[in-house]
């Protein structure tokens, strides 16, 4: 089986021969004489001319120029039965994908097709089979969120009951406590009543005690006095008449003279006891009389004494104070002083 040469000049758009060009062939597939991929080259003489015998077989043409990148001329396709001829009548004519008949590229393209759909459809079918383990796990999932839904009900259920127990419950206790509070306050009122009554009924039975008691001493005294009357009668009387004949005796130059009713007399009972005349010259309480003797309440104990004067003083007007010349002092009838 024999090579088919391919010769000719390199030329430019302007005709002139290229010069220091290489035509590389690179096999794109294998033949029975080629190895896809292998490389042959051609370097054209001076004028440009080449010649190389080709074997059949599909090949990538490139143009190497020194100091310019590769150019890719194209793709040339040699057949057992090619003629002779230039590289530029390989590159010109018709390869295999020219006259590849419309069926069959639209058959390879429904073969790719099919292929892609292939890939789609089994990309899609492990995505389906994740969102389906997917979809399990979520069911599980939702299972057992209405389970716990179910449970939380039920303890919402619970927890409403005991709140309605407890509500009745401090409902109840609320009105034991108003019912509490008010019988208490009645009974705090009803002490308080008691209490006062109490006191009342204290500071009356005090009352009455101490009345009881004055009402004995009175009566024991009554009775004492009974008894001395006659001898205390006789001796205010003596008294008395001594006191009125030493009245005009008096020690000391006279006062001045007041106006009918201005002169006052006054005596002493016991040590800190003065009793005077008003300014009318009365006695209190005596209406004018002229006394000789006065009976009053201990105040140590309530019980009444009888006493007779003692110092008897004299003035008039607004003069000094004159004691009665002779007069005796004379203690209490009942040993007392009177204080």
């Amino acid at each position: 089986m024999a090579a088919v040469q391919i010769s000719g000049v390199l030329k430019d758009g302007a005709g002139k021969p290229i010069q220091n060009c290489t035509i590389q062939l690179k096999a794109r597939r294998n033949s029975t004489t080629v190895v896809v991929n292998t490389v042959a080259s051609e370097n054209p003489d001076e004028a440009g001319r080449y010649s190389m015998d080709v074997e059949y077989g599909q090949y990538s043409v490139t143009l190497l120029v020194e100091g310019f990148p590769p150019s890719h001329a194209g793709t040339i396709t040699v057949y057992e039965d090619s003629q002779p001829g230039t590289l530029n009548d390989f590159l010109g004519a018709m390869s295999e994908d020219d006259v590849r008949p419309e069926a069959l590229r639209r058959f390879e393209l429904m073969v790719e097709e099919v292929a892609r759909h292939a890939e789609e459809a089994k990309k899609n079918a492990g995505e389906a089979e994740t969102s389906a383990r997917n979809a399990g796990i979520s069911a599980s999932q939702a299972e057992e969120s209405a389970a716990n839904a179910d449970t939380s009900a039920g303890e919402a259920s619970e927890s409403a009951r005991q709140a309605a127990e407890s509500a009745a419950s401090a409902k109840q206790s609320e009105d034991a406590s108003s019912s509490s509070a008010s019988a208490a306050a009645q009974k705090a009122s009803e002490s308080s009543q008691s209490a006062a009554e109490a006191e009342l009924s204290r500071k009356t039975a005090e009352s009455a005690a101490g009345n009881a008691a004055r009402d004995a001493t009175t009566a024991t005294e009554k009775a004492r006095e009974s008894a001395e009357s006659a001898q205390s009668a006789e001796q205010s009387r003596i008294a008395a008449e001594d006191a009125v004949n030493r009245i005009p005796t008096v020690v000391g130059p006279a006062g001045p003279k007041g106006d009918p009713g201005e002169t006052q007399i006054r005596f002493r009972l016991g040590p800190g006891n003065i009793i005077e005349t008003n300014s009318h010259g009365w006695f209190p309480d005596t209406d004018g009389a002229l006394i000789t003797g006065l009976t009053f309440l201990d105040p140590k104990d309530a019980t009444q004494v009888q006493g007779l004067f003692r110092h008897l003083q004299v003035r008039y007007g607004d003069g000094p104070w004159q004691d009665v010349k002779g007069l005796d002092e004379v203690g209490s009838d009942t040993g007392r002083t009177g204080e």
